[in-house]
């Protein structure tokens, strides 16, 4: 003769077989679900009977109607251009990304060019887990290139001014806009 355990839940003593016929489940749903969620028997019996699937269904519906509220707010009214390296994000003239999945502005942090360089910083962003420097994604967004120049530098030498009337594409990296700047004023008008 096989002797069944005694289970308790909140107070409640039955054997798995009793919880089955009172919830209207079968043992294999409460096995399948100890199984697939990785609980306990007791936390199986809690779950409820097979209206318990409407409740998760439920959840997720609402979920999904949050998700899809958050979805719809909509973009900041700044004048933005989608940004061609990450579909997700849109930037101002100014440097500012938003991006559009999360519904918030990208946080952006000040970086030397080269490690221990403090003459020469660099805003930076991390967009779609590659961190980028502002100047480029602002550029590519805002700035013509038919030449398709591989490098951007600021005209007035600051590098922390990302506006998009202080950026050229140029031909190199390190190109020395103070020794040029009367040609760029010329190519530029």
């Amino acid at each position: 003769m096989k002797v069944q355990a005694i289970v308790e839940v909140e107070g409640v003593s039955k054997t798995r077989k009793e919880w089955c016929e009172h919830l209207g489940v079968s043992s294999q749903l409460l096995s399948m679900r100890m199984k697939n969620h990785g609980i306990s028997l007791e936390s199986a019996i809690r779950m409820g009977g097979r209206r318990s699937g409407d409740r998760i269904k439920t959840a997720l519906q609402a979920k999904a109607a949050k998700t899809a509220a958050l979805m719809s707010t909509p973009l900041p009214s700044v004048p933005l251009r989608l940004c061609p390296s990450d579909r997700d994000c849109y930037v101002t003239a100014t440097g500012e990304i938003w991006n559009n999945r999360l519904k918030r502005w990208l946080l952006t942090w000040t970086q030397p060019a080269t490690p221990g360089e403090t003459d020469r910083l660099f805003m930076r962003v991390r967009i779609g887990g590659r961190v980028r420097s502002v100047h480029t994604v602002v550029a590519e967004a805002w700035v013509d290139n038919p030449e398709g120049l591989p490098w951007v530098t600021h005209k007035d030498e600051d590098s922390l001014n990302n506006h998009k009337d202080n950026l050229v594409w140029v031909r190199r990296s390190g190109w020395s806009l103070s020794k040029r700047a009367k040609k760029v004023e010329q190519e530029t008008k």
